[in-house]
């Protein structure tokens, strides 16, 4: 296959490596302490990145299920919900935005 410059393989292909090198080097600097929300969505947002959506929300949707009630909750559901909803699974998406809505119903009162 002729590969043209800037096509979207090729596009994929630099972005994958960015992400992967980028991962690599957060993973390096945060392997004492807490991880930051970046270190902790890696895999998450290179699924984004590489044109996988439907990975991204499995990934999304497993921390935003695992995280109890604390005060990530809010962040993981939305985050799951937006991927969710992009990989078409309309119903896992509500159903992560309605849990974000009730985290942030508790922390308005």
């Amino acid at each position: 296959m002729l590969r043209m410059p800037g096509n979207s393989s090729e596009k994929h292909d630099h972005a994958g490596r960015s992400a992967f090198l980028i991962c690599g080097l957060i993973a390096m600097v945060g392997t004492s302490g807490c991880q930051t929300y970046t270190a902790q969505t890696c895999s998450m947002q290179k699924a984004w990145v590489t044109g996988q959506p439907a990975a991204a929300a499995a990934q999304f949707g497993k921390e935003a299920d695992n995280c109890c009630d604390d005060k990530d909750a809010v962040v993981w559901n939305l985050e799951a919900g937006a991927a969710f909803r992009v990989a078409g699974n309309l119903p896992e998406s509500q159903r992560h935005f309605d849990k974000a809505a009730e985290r942030i119903d508790v922390y308005e009162q």
